[in-house]
């Protein structure tokens, strides 16, 4: 199995803390490709963090950011955060579900601890939040990398960037050939789709065509 040192585990994996007046957690988790995939929202009193190690919850990009952002709440997160909080409470006074759900069968959402992958009009208000988060407006990168496919000289290179609050601090392209990148598939306008794996991150899965640059 792949072991990777993930940078969301700072809060993501730390649930027993994050579930207060001021702070509420969700995610979705799945196993494949000897990864548990993650992607994570905290909800803080001013800000929200934006925590994963992959992008296939969102579908192939051009681009994709991997590691841990931020931005601060505006009105509609604001409302977003107390209902999430008022859906915590209620759940609270329900009797426990037993599952016969395994990690690593079935994609899993979360609010806090609680496995809410069962309960329909939950998991409908956390999918939205989560699928929202995709689109990247606004998010602030604390420590990330940003990774896409270059066509340069005619060889493709698997192009990472290091990010520190938002600044690339270093950029690196290695030989497609070389990079630890598998084609999984074609894409719907013709181009591939590559599944790459970033040391310390988690995996991408990247779009690339002719003209990518």
């Amino acid at each position: 199995m792949v072991k990777i040192v993930l940078v969301l585990i700072l809060f993501a994996l730390n649930m027993q803390v994050v579930m207060s007046n001021e702070k509420i957690l969700i995610r979705v988790q799945k196993y494949a490709s000897n990864l548990l995939h993650h992607r994570s929202l905290l909800f803080e009193k001013e800000r929200i963090i934006l925590g994963l190690n992959s992008n296939i919850f969102c579908g192939p990009e051009l681009e994709v950011p991997l590691g841990v952002f931020e931005k601060k709440q505006d009105i509609m997160l604001k409302s977003h955060h107390n209902f999430l909080e008022q859906i915590f409470i209620r759940m609270k006074t329900r009797e426990k579900k037993k599952t016969d759900k395994h990690i690593g069968i079935v994609t899993q959402y979360f609010l806090g601890e609680k496995d809410i992958s069962d309960d329909f009009d939950v998991l409908v208000t956390v999918k939205q939040l989560l699928s929202e988060s995709c689109s990247w407006n606004g998010w602030i990168a604390q420590k990330a990398v940003l990774v896409k496919i270059v066509l340069r000289d005619g060889q493709f290179y698997l192009r990472v960037s290091q990010l520190v609050d938002n600044k690339i601090i270093s950029v690196q392209d290695t030989p497609l050939l070389l990079a630890k990148c598998k084609k999984i598939g074609k894409a719907d306008n013709d181009g591939e789709i590559y599944d790459c794996l970033i040391e310390s991150y988690g995996l991408v899965r990247l779009l690339v065509g002719k003209n990518s640059q």
